[in-house]
């Protein structure tokens, strides 16, 4: 539809509900039908009037709001009549969605990457050897400042499952513009771990004076 996550917050009470509950657990104690399956469905409340159903996709690492509906039981247009419906024709997400999940994480880490990259290596340098976490956008990216006598080396490991390989490059100019992509070279593990190769993770690493 093209709406905002905000305009869509505005617009309706249930995408607060899903804002403010899912942020806090990735399900709700109430399975919409039997419990267990491969994507089990809980149930979303918002007042006496809202109902919908959210499904944690475990391998994308999203909450999704599948669906929503007035809240009115007993009544043929019930929440709960029109989930049982769409149960049956499909009610997850569909390639278009988790296109546009791609395309808004794409969006956001760009947005965010320039000024935190900067943040991190920064974090890394007066910690060396210590492994630094921060949230770009909303991926998580890990960096390591290894002092070799007068120089340190750079490892930086981020999840390719959720980032394009463009984007990676971006988060490498992020962290030293005045490099070209040739001088960094791959990384079988971070200096602190082993990568995490469910995840997609992927490490390089760059000498500097």
């Amino acid at each position: 539809m093209g709406a905002t996550f905000e305009e869509l917050a505005a617009r309706h009470p249930i995408v607060r509900a899903f804002r403010r509950e899912r942020r806090a657990a990735t399900v709700g104690p109430d399975t919409l039908g039997p419990p267990g399956g491969q994507r089990p469905l809980t149930v979303l409340r918002h007042s006496n009037d809202w109902r919908g159903v959210t499904w944690h996709d475990p391998d994308a690492t999203v909450v999704w709001l599948c669906a929503s509906g007035w809240h009115r039981s007993g009544q043929p247009d019930d929440a709960f009549q029109l989930f049982a419906r769409l149960k049956d024709k499909g009610i997850w997400p569909t390639a278009e969605d988790y296109d546009a999940l791609a395309a808004d994480r794409t969006e956001q880490f760009a947005a965010f990457v320039i000024d935190d990259a900067p943040r991190l290596l920064a974090m890394a340098r007066a910690e060396p050897e210590v492994e630094q976490v921060l949230a770009i956008g909303q991926e998580p990216v890990a960096l390591v400042v290894h002092v070799i006598e007068t120089l340190e080396e750079t490892f930086v490991a981020v999840s390719v499952q959720n980032i394009s390989m463009q984007m990676y490059q971006l988060l490498l100019v992020a962290l030293y513009p005045e490099r070209s992509f040739k001088d960094w070279r791959v990384e079988q593990r971070l200096p602190t771990r082993d990568l995490d190769y469910a995840r997609s993770e992927v490490c390089m690493s760059i000498l500097h004076a």
